[in-house]
């Protein structure tokens, strides 16, 4: 048995055991598999960009394409994990055509960092290529890479890789990186070497726009940059000087003394002879001619001893012909915008101002567009220059581009007078009767905003815009009708002629939404002219029968396609009917009224049951008193007050030549489109109008208070409880505008939302009136004002339910002349105040604009009386592509 038992191995590896065998073999092994596997990956990741891309191609789905991808990105990451050096530049261009596919990228950052330290300008080519495009600034790791381009900073390095680095700090740099790297920049910028000269100054800018406070360090070289010859140094050099004026706008008169440089230069331009290098189509370096205008006309603003060094140049450039070319025209223009924006004389003005009326001519439409844009700042200029290139504008108008339509339109509402504006507005109906259904908005509302402002009489802004209501009612905003509604109510001698007219306009064309509600409105106010025959020397028209009136009615209320405001209007319309066609109509009425109680809209069925109510026999003796046509609003009688000669038919001065005289230049501008547009006054006859009649009218005084009386007495005889039943409304979006604001009628402000509420008596009623009678108090400060935009604050009346709680309405005016977008205001109170900011009208300011945007916002002051409105105000737009902050402080006592 003993002899059967065998000596186990030694657990040693020594050199004479057959153990240590064993584990030789076993480690030789290992090391030949993971040599094996080393080679495999490294075979494997070295395929190159070209086969990648090749194989992305050949897919035929973006699965087979994410398959490929996260395949090569799997063989990538080994070779990152190995350090594999060889191909790592190779690695990281594929990476880069997988960036632009959109795949994630971003575990190579560091290996970008790597290639870019290396020596091999190679390696540094792709890793700044990779730096730029795989990082941003952001990354964490973009900071590990400073030192590495501080060290290509070198001239020695060569041009190649000093351009290498100078591009990609350009690309991606923090605020840090340039505080490390300017004072190389600043050296580089002196070098003898053009290549490196000019990537240095373009750097530059990056570090003025990253650390405004270099700019005093960068200014200095302005100088020495300019005397140098080299076309790209020059074309760096003035981007160079528009960024430091732009940073610090002192370096403005500074650099004056540098025009008569500048000057010499683009007149070098024009006498040189043909350049291989630099001509494109026929003229020298045009890019060069635009920045150069550019600067000049940076130079040239508010300085008239600057601006007449240019005179000859502009004047020289503004004669030459149009050759129709796209460089030519390039130059054309921006000398037009130099020569409006420099202190030029009258003729130099002039002369730019035909450029751009050249250009409306031209064929293409971007050079159509960049001309009425320039105009619309010139106009507040020089009138009467773009008043003769008003026959091209309006051609403008029939082009297929919207985008130029819009502009021309915008142009066109400027050129508006009171000489002109029969003449335009001819033109303008001529298009609206064709313009597809986008335009027909744009239209009508500056053809409504047109005639509220210049309108020679009544009668033809009567005309006029019920045209436009025929034509596009459905495109017509409220604002507009309610204005027309006021301009009648203030003239009586007119009524007759209105009512038949409009009647005349509507009743074959009921799907013209705003000209139905609109006539809704004049049947029942005026009802009682219809059924009278009309006739003057520019309209006959026969009585109007009672049981047509209704038909046109019944035909509005059956439509089911007839909104529930035209509802409101037409149901109002009948009850005041009701008190002028007769007993013998009163139950077709009373049908018509009662056909809307199951209407879906809540605000229709109140409606209905409530003029249901009164069409009881027992209110028969008032409802002809209650309905009674209302006493003037506060603004149809502003509107009685300031235009007094224009009641009735005036003839239209002639044209003469579009020539105005006004106080300054002899010109007189229309005001901006927006202008009126922020100006013009809102609807607001309602109750408080009935009882807040003139001191001078002592005939109104009693008339409101018989009808308080009378709703008493109505009161009463209905009581607390209604004895009719309600029926269940149907589940539908409820129409939760106020009837109160709707201005078409009186009984629409008498006998709507609570007025006739049944459990409400009159005596809380009259209480409420008189509460809403009193005055409002209204008080206007200046909220923030700086070079380009000027905002008012106006705090509206206290709410007596509310004291603490004010609403105030923000205007922004533009008041330089330039194009602010992206306007946006932010507001921080105490904190015993709370504010809430409503969305404003608009973000941009194009030109020289008043109450151009309108913004609400409501301000809770929970120690009202005790300390004052406090507020700071900060405000962010673009001026001319450039952003602009500001903060200022504003207080309502």
């Amino acid at each position: 048995f003993f002899l059967m038992i065998r000596r186990p191995p030694r657990s040693t590896q020594g050199v004479s055991s057959a153990a240590s065998d064993v584990y030789k073999r076993q480690y030789q092994r290992r090391v030949h598999g993971d040599f094996i596997q080393r080679e495999l990956v490294r075979t494997m990741s070295s395929m190159k960009l070209r086969e990648l891309i090749r194989q992305v191609r050949l897919c035929k789905t973006a699965a087979e394409e994410r398959a490929v991808i996260s395949k090569e990105c799997a063989l990538i990451r080994n070779a990152f994990k190995e350090e594999e050096s060889e191909f790592r530049a190779r690695n990281i261009a594929k990476l880069l055509f997988m960036n632009l596919l959109d795949y994630p990228t971003s575990f190579a950052q560091i290996e970008c960092l790597k290639l870019v330290a290396s020596s091999r300008y190679s390696d540094k080519r792709i890793g700044y290529l990779g730096l730029t495009l795989l990082l941003n600034e952001d990354s964490e790791v973009l900071m590990m890479v400073t030192n590495s381009i501080k060290r290509d900073l070198v001239e020695s390095q060569g041009q190649f890789v000093v351009s290498l680095a100078l591009t990609a700090l350009c690309e991606v740099s923090t605020a840090e990186m340039c505080r490390e790297l300017y004072a190389e920049i600043n050296k580089l910028a002196n070098s003898t070497n053009i290549y490196i000269k000019k990537k240095a100054t373009l750097s530059a800018i990056r570090v003025l726009r990253k650390v405004p406070e270099m700019v005093d360090e960068f200014a200095k070289i302005v100088e020495t940059l300019l005397q140098d010859k080299n076309h790209g140094v020059q074309l760096a050099t003035f981007a160079l000087m528009r960024e430091i004026i732009q940073v610090e706008p002192k370096y403005r008169k500074t650099f004056r003394k540098l025009v008569g440089t500048m000057i010499k230069t683009h007149k070098s331009l024009l006498s040189s002879g043909y350049t291989p290098d630099y001509d494109i189509a026929g003229i020298t370096d045009p890019f060069l001619q635009v920045y150069l205008l550019h600067a000049l006309r940076l130079l040239g603003e508010g300085s008239t001893e600057a601006s007449e060094e240019m005179y000859d140049l502009l004047t020289q450039l503004a004669s030459n012909p149009d050759t129709g070319k796209s460089t030519s025209n390039a130059i054309l223009y921006e000398c037009a915008r130099t020569i409006v924006a420099v202190e030029a004389s009258p003729a130099l003005k002039v002369l730019g101002i035909n450029i751009l009326g050249k250009f409306l001519a031209n064929k293409d439409s971007n050079t159509r567009y960049i001309a009425l844009n320039l105009l619309k700042k010139v106009v507040r200029l020089d009138y009467d220059a773009v008043q003769r290139h008003k026959a091209t504008i309006l051609d403008c108008l029939k082009e297929n581009d919207q985008s130029i339509r819009k502009c021309a339109l915008d142009l066109l509402s400027q050129l508006v007078n009171k000489t002109n504006i029969k003449s335009i507005v001819k033109e303008l109906f001529n298009i609206l009767v064709v313009a597809d259904i986008e335009f027909q908005a744009d239209l009508a509302a500056t053809i409504c905003w047109a005639v509220e402002q210049y309108s020679p009489s009544i009668r033809w802004q009567i005309d006029t815009t019920i045209k436009v209501l025929t034509l596009a009612g459905q495109h017509v905003k409220d604002e507009h009708i309610y204005t027309l509604i006021h301009l009648i109510s203030a003239s009586p001698d007119q009524h007759s002629y209105a009512a038949h007219s409009t009647y005349l306009g509507f009743k074959d064309n009921l799907k013209q939404e705003g000209l139905v509600m609109f006539g809704m409105w004049m049947i029942g106010e005026f009802g009682q002219l219809l059924q009278q025959p009309f006739s003057d020397s520019t309209l006959t028209a026969q009585p109007v029968g009672k049981a047509e009136l209704l038909k046109v009615i019944e035909e509005v209320l059956e439509n089911p396609k007839t909104p529930s405001k035209i509802r409101d209007y037409s149901l109002t319309a009948l009850i005041k009917l009701s008190a002028k066609l007769g007993s013998e109509f009163l139950s077709q009425v009373n049908t018509l009224i009662s056909s809307q109680m199951n209407w879906p809209v809540s605000e229709v069925q109140q409606r209905s049951l409530e003029f249901q109510a009164l069409m009881d026999a027992k209110f028969d003796d008032k409802r002809k008193e209650l309905v009674q046509a209302i006493p003037l609003s506060k603004r149809a009688e502003q509107l009685a007050q300031e235009r007094p000669q224009k009641s009735g038919i005036l003839e239209e001065p002639e044209e003469d030549g579009g020539v105005i005289k006004t106080k300054t230049s002899g010109v007189e501008v229309a005001p901006a489109r927006e202008e009126a547009k922020a100006t013009s006054p809102k609807f607001d006859i309602g109750l408080t109008d009935l009882l807040d009649a003139p001191s001078g009218a002592p005939e109104k005084k009693a008339e409101v208070a018989s009808t308080i009386t009378m709703l008493e007495e109505v009161f009463k005889d209905i009581g607390g409880q209604p004895n009719i039943e309600t029926p269940a409304p149907v589940q539908m979006p409820v129409n939760t505008q106020p009837v109160v604001a709707q201005p078409q009628t009186q009984s629409a402000n008498l006998l709507s939302d609570d007025l006739l509420n049944f459990n409400q008596g009159p005596t809380q009623l009259l209480a409420d009136i008189k509460e809403e009678n009193k005055p409002v108090e209204k008080m206007q400060i200046v909220g923030f004002a700086d070079q380009k935009l000027k905002i008012m604050l106006e705090l509206e009346g206290k709410n007596p339910q509310k004291p603490e709680e004010r609403k105030v309405v923000a205007y922004f005016s533009g008041i330089s002349g330039d194009e602010l977008t992206g306007i946006n205001m932010q507001i921080a109170v105490l904190k015993h105040m709370k504010a809430t900011l409503n969305p404003a009208s608009d973000t941009t300011i194009k030109g020289t604009v008043e109450n151009a945007i309108r913004q609400e916002f409501t301000v809770i002051n929970s120690m009202a009386g005790v300390k004052p409105m406090a507020l700071k105000i900060r405000i962010a737009y673009n001026c001319n592509g450039q952003p602009m902050t500001g903060t200022q402080s504003a207080t309502f006592p």
